[in-house]
């Protein structure tokens, strides 16, 4: 056992050198002073379902994203509902204000408690952070349909999406690797078990096999958009589920059919850097590349947003990060 715990220390340590030498993430255009992260660039709209995400991402392509989500956590945390919930915020006269009801409690919820446990030191959560996990776990194990075993998107809305549910899944699985190296073994088992269980009541769900793919929803749905329908084949693969197929042939067989209208940016409103970052996770860093090129002059337009950016700026550091972080940032760029 002591081996054991001496090994962990050591990884802890070799992972906290890496993370410290990470190139740093810049939401420069997109974070206020207070810690407020926009949709959009220099944008008065904050949906934390998005910016927890870019956050998530930013850090998965290898930035580090320390400095932007201690603010993004200071900001939001006052703002957690009692019961767990979030909202979406409107900033007028300066002010923020909760303007809309998240689009999809299920999805932010998992996030953020993946935020948490990701940000937290080795020795676990501050009594604040603390505090917000219990409430946001207690409300995201309220949404769990107990018949299926799958997620719906909010009490008001009880639809189970593939795409929330896989997020809750890749979330899990984060949450328990984060747990297990910081040798607190008993909760680690405890919340990989929980997203086998989830696993199998997505394919169970949601899966219908051959051709078809996945169903989308547990709502009956006749349209084949490439938003939702055709991305949400790939989000297994997104959060790392190994079935029905691996990742890495989840992403071939989507390429096959998908990637070559993808690349072009011509097939939906945002460029879809998450497929990007699939791509480059399963090793086609030549077509992660290409998408960057082609997704460069959308750069802060109102085809951008801070996902979009998080995930550009990641892939950039990762296949070719000249240029990306020498431009000088000026005071002023930091008032969104």
């Amino acid at each position: 056992m002591r081996a054991w715990l001496v090994l962990l220390s050591m990884l802890a340590t070799l992972a906290g050198s890496a993370h410290a030498a990470r190139e740093a993430f810049f939401p420069h255009l997109y974070q206020d002073r207070e810690g407020a992260i926009t949709v959009y660039a220099r944008g008065d709209f904050v949906d934390p379902y998005f910016a927890t995400k870019a956050l998530l991402a930013a850090d998965a392509a290898g930035l580090d994203v320390r400095a932007a989500a201690g603010a993004w956590i200071g900001w939001l945390l006052p703002r957690q509902l009692p019961d767990g919930r979030f909202e979406r915020y409107c900033r007028t006269d300066s002010e923020w204000t909760a303007c809309l009801e998240a689009d999809a409690d299920d999805a932010l919820l998992a996030l953020w408690l993946e935020l948490l446990h990701t940000m937290a030191p080795w020795h676990g959560l501050s009594p604040e952070w603390e505090q917000s996990r219990a409430r946001a776990e207690q409300h995201l194990a309220g949404l769990r349909d107990e018949r299926l075993g799958v997620y719906v998107i909010s009490h008001a809305n009880p639809v189970a999406l593939l795409m929330d549910n896989t997020e809750v899944y890749g979330a899990l699985r984060a949450i328990a690797r984060r747990l297990m190296f910081a040798g607190r073994w008993i909760a680690a088992h405890r919340v990989f078990a929980h997203a086998d269980a989830l696993e199998r009541a997505i394919l169970e769900v949601f899966w219908s096999g051959g051709a078809g793919g996945f169903r989308i929803s547990t709502q009956l749905s006749e349209t084949n958009e490439f938003y939702p329908d055709v991305v949400a084949q790939l989000y297994p693969a997104m959060s790392g589920m190994p079935a029905p197929t691996t990742p890495a042939e989840a992403w071939r067989h989507w390429r096959e059919r998908h990637a070559s209208s993808w690349v072009t940016l011509e097939v939906d409103e945002f460029p879809w850097g998450l497929v990007a970052l699939t791509a480059y996770r399963h090793g086609d860093a030549d077509i992660a590349q290409e998408w960057l090129g082609r997704a460069e002059p959308l750069r802060n337009t109102p085809r951008w947003n801070i996902l979009e950016e998080a995930i550009y700026q990641g892939l950039a550091y990762r296949i070719d990060p000249s240029g990306i972080f020498e431009t000088e940032l000026s005071a002023d760029s930091f008032d969104a």
